[in-house]
């Protein structure tokens, strides 16, 4: 059981709330594989829908290597595939 304390500032209340475990499974946590890695990608200035279908999936702009990088999983489901600059996983 969880105990939680909040507090509403505008209405000056406080409330106490709990959390109860209604069922418990086994869970092992995904191990992290290989198309999990980060890629870079070479997108052009121009390319305002790969640009944004990138940034949408999750995509990060580098500045300093004016590329983006991207979970690989990702890149590829967007087919991005040909876009994967050589050397830019990490």
């Amino acid at each position: 059981m969880c105990v939680r304390h909040r507090h509403d500032e505008l209405t000056g209340r406080s409330f106490k709330t709990v959390e109860l475990i209604v069922e418990e499974t086994p869970w092992k946590p995904r191990k992290s594989s290989e198309t999990e890695r980060i890629v870079r990608l070479r997108v052009g200035r121009e390319e305002a829908r790969v640009r944004a279908a990138v940034k949408s999936a999750g995509g990060r702009w580098n500045p300093q290597d004016r590329l983006w990088e991207l979970r690989q999983d990702e890149a590829l489901a967007l087919g991005l595939e040909d876009r994967i600059v050589e050397g830019g996983g990490r």
